[in-house]
């Protein structure tokens, strides 16, 4: 089961990441510091586009602030496999033109 408060913590995680303080992460939202102390210990929830914003400003994807972080691994293991097919595709490309020119011989 996932920790409810995953996204509280994952907020001051990035924010702390970001080198910022509760006040510059703050000024660059347009809200209080108050309002940051609320956000990291669970006694508010940013809106949608406050959360989007907090993920630009730190450079933490949404889904990872979300504790789905290991959605980008995913991502990066599907674009691994698929760059070994294209590589694979590729060879018997290769390998096609060579028995069609030999055949052609």
């Amino acid at each position: 089961m996932q920790d409810p408060y995953i996204l509280f913590k994952n907020i001051k995680k990035a924010r702390l990441a970001a080198g910022l303080s509760q006040e510059e992460l703050a000024e660059k939202l347009g809200v209080s510091a108050k309002t940051i102390s609320a956000y990291e210990t669970g006694r508010a929830i940013p809106p949608s586009p406050t959360l989007i914003r907090i993920a630009e400003i730190t450079n933490v994807s949404v889904d990872e602030l979300a504790g789905n972080g290991n959605v980008s691994s995913k991502h990066q293991e599907i674009e691994k496999k698929l760059k070994k097919l294209e590589e694979r595709v590729a060879n018997l490309e290769q390998l096609m033109i060579k028995l069609l020119k030999k055949s052609r011989l």
